[in-house]
C-alpha cells in the first residue's frame, strides 16, 4: 500500500480530507502534473 493510501484512509477514518499537496508529493512518481488547479473564490452562505 503506497503512502499516500495509508494518509487517505488514516485522514478518512479521522473525518479529515487529506491535503491534496501531500497525496500529490507522494504519488510523484505514478503522475505527471500537466495543470494545478487552485481556489478562485470561496462563497458562504446562510
Amino acid at each position: 500500500m503506497a503512502r499516500s493510501q495509508i494518509a487517505a484512509e488514516h485522514h478518512e477514518k479521522a473525518g479529515e480530507s487529506p491535503l491534496i499537496d501531500q497525496v500529490m508529493a507522494d504519488a510523484a512518481g505514478l503522475v505527471s502534473i500537466r495543470h494545478t488547479l487552485r481556489q478562485l473564490v470561496n462563497v458562504k452562505g446562510d
